[in-house]
C-alpha cells in the first residue's frame, strides 16, 4: 500500500507540474494574445484544473478504498486466525487489549497471548508465501 500510494503521489506531483508549467507558458505569452486566443487559452486551463482536482479526488477516494478492503483483508485474517487459535487453547473469548483504551483496566500478564499470536501469525503468513 505504501508503494501504491508514492506512486500516486509522484503521478498527482507530475501533473500538478505540467500544469504549473502550462500557467507559466499562457503568463509569459497572454501580453502578445489575442482577446479571443486569451480567453480560449484561460477556459482550457480552467477545464484542466478542474479535471486535475477530480483525477485527485478520485485517486484519493480509490486509494482510500483499497485501503479498506486491505484492512478488512488483514482483519479477517486475524480474526480467522485468532479462532483456531482460541479453540486449541480452549478460550471462550479473546480480548484486545490497549493501554489507556478501553474498559479493560488490568489484566494479570499471564493472560496476554500477544507475542504467541504474533509468532504464530508469522509462521501462517510464511507458510502462505510459500
Amino acid at each position: 500500500m505504501e508503494a501504491k500510494g508514492k506512486a500516486a503521489d509522484a503521478d498527482l506531483k507530475a501533473k500538478g507540474q505540467a500544469f504549473q508549467r502550462d500557467m507559466q507558458q499562457y503568463q509569459s505569452q497572454a501580453n502578445g494574445m489575442t482577446a479571443e486566443q486569451r480567453a480560449a487559452t484561460e477556459e482550457r486551463l480552467g477545464r484542466k484544473q478542474q479535471e486535475l482536482q477530480a483525477y485527485q479526488q478520485n485517486a484519493g477516494a480509490a486509494f482510500q478504498n483499497e485501503q479498506a478492503k486491505e484492512q478488512e483483508a488483514l482483519y479477517n485474517k486475524v480474526a480467522d486466525y485468532l479462532k483456531g487459535y482460541a479453540k486449541e487453547k480452549g478460550y471462550k473469548m479473546v480480548l484486545k487489549y490497549q493501554k489507556g483504551m478501553g474498559d479493560i483496566l488490568f489484566a494479570d500478564e499471564s493472560l496476554d497471548v500477544t507475542k504467541e499470536v504474533i509468532k504464530g501469525l508469522n509462521e501462517a503468513y510464511s507458510k502462505e508465501k510459500k
